[in-house]
C-alpha cells in the first residue's frame, strides 16, 4: 500500500496557495495553482479511504489514482512543454517526479521523458539532490530496462560534467547502489553465471571506492 505520509508529503510541498486564475505568462502561479487544485481533489478523496477497511485500502489508492492525478499530470507537463529550461519547469518536474514516487506507478510511460528533460536543460543545477534521490528511486522495477538505462545515463552524465562536487558525489553514490542492485540480481538468479557476478560486484566496488576517495 502506498505509505499516506509519502502522498501528503508530496502533497502540501506545494508552498503557499495558489492565485486564484493565473494569467498564462505567469508561469510560477500557474504550477502553483496545479499543486493547489490537486492538493484539494485528493484531499476530498481521503475521507473515502479513512472510512474503509485496511484490506480494501490499496484499490482504493488505484482508483484515487486513476481518476485524480492524470488531469494534474497533463497540466504540468503542458507547462513544462512551453519553456522546458526554465526555473519553473524544473520545479514541476520534480513535482511530476515527487507524484510518481508517491503512487509507486512504476510502469508511469512518463518517467522516462522526465529523465530526458531533466539531463537536457537542468543537468548544469547544483540543487539536484532531490532530483537525484527520486531518480534513484524510480526505474527500480526489474523489468523497467528503458527506465534503468536512462537513470544510469542520466547520473553518469552527472557525475562525468557537473561542476558540483555534492551533484557528482551523490550521482556517483547512487550509480554504486544501482551497480549492486545488479550484483543482487545476478547473484540471486536460479542459474548465476559467474562472469555477469564479478563484472557487477566489481562494478559497485569501482563506483562505491570512488564515493569513498574522492567525496
Amino acid at each position: 500500500m502506498i505509505p499516506t505520509a509519502v502522498v501528503l508529503a508530496c502533497l502540501f510541498a506545494a508552498g503557499p496557495p495558489a492565485r486564484a486564475n493565473p494569467g498564462k505568462n505567469d508561469r510560477e502561479a500557474r504550477l502553483r495553482a496545479i499543486r493547489a487544485d490537486y492538493e484539494a481533489a485528493f484531499l476530498k478523496e481521503l475521507v473515502e479511504v479513512a472510512k474503509a477497511p485496511e484490506a480494501g485500502k490499496d484499490k482504493l489508492y488505484k482508483a484515487i489514482y486513476d481518476r485524480t492525478l492524470p488531469p494534474f499530470i497533463r497540466r504540468a507537463i503542458a507547462l513544462v512543454d512551453e519553456n522546458p529550461a526554465d526555473d519553473v519547469s524544473f520545479a514541476a518536474l520534480v513535482w511530476l517526479m515527487e507524484q510518481q514516487a508517491a503512487w509507486n506507478v512504476v510502469e508511469w510511460d512518463q518517467h522516462p521523458r522526465l529523465f530526458r528533460l531533466i539531463e537536457k536543460h537542468h543537468a548544469h543545477r547544483p540543487d539536484l539532490a532531490p532530483v537525484i534521490d527520486l531518480v534513484s528511486w524510480l526505474a527500480l522495477d526489474k523489468d523497467d530496462k528503458v527506465g534503468g538505462d536512462m537513470k544510469v545515463k542520466l547520473l553518469t552524465r552527472l557525475l562525468d560534467e557537473s561542476r558540483h562536487e555534492a551533484v557528482r558525489g551523490l550521482a556517483c553514490l547512487k550509480l554504486g547502489e544501482w551497480a549492486f542492485h545488479d550484483y543482487d540480481r545476478a547473484v540471486t538468479r536460479a542459474d548465476p553465471d559467474p562472469s555477469v557476478v564479478a563484472r557487477a560486484a566489481a562494478e559497485a566496488e569501482r563506483l562505491l571506492v570512488r564515493v569513498e576517495k574522492e567525496f
